[in-house]
């Protein structure tokens, strides 16, 4: 492999701006590391969540409060070009 090769892939992957995002959903769907989701805010609040892309989960974590509702923070990382 050439190193213009290695260089443009490696640009490709650097050269972007984070995004990182954390939200709360009460949905119990199982989450976790490493799974990609789509992340974008809904029609009513289209600025809400500030994002409307691709993310990875990097962590999740349930709560169960005092009258039984079940609750997950999840924290996303990503970037776009």
């Amino acid at each position: 492999m050439s190193c213009e090769r290695m260089a443009e892939y490696w640009l490709g992957e650097l050269n972007r701006e984070l995004v990182k995002v954390t939200m709360t959903t009460p949905r119990s769907d199982l989450i976790g590391p490493a799974q990609i989701h789509l992340v974008r805010s809904g029609s009513a609040r289209p600025a809400s969540l500030g994002v409307g892309e691709v993310l990875c989960v990097q962590g999740c974590s349930g709560r169960l409060d005092n009258s039984g509702a079940f609750s997950q923070s999840i924290t996303y990382v990503g970037g776009g070009v």
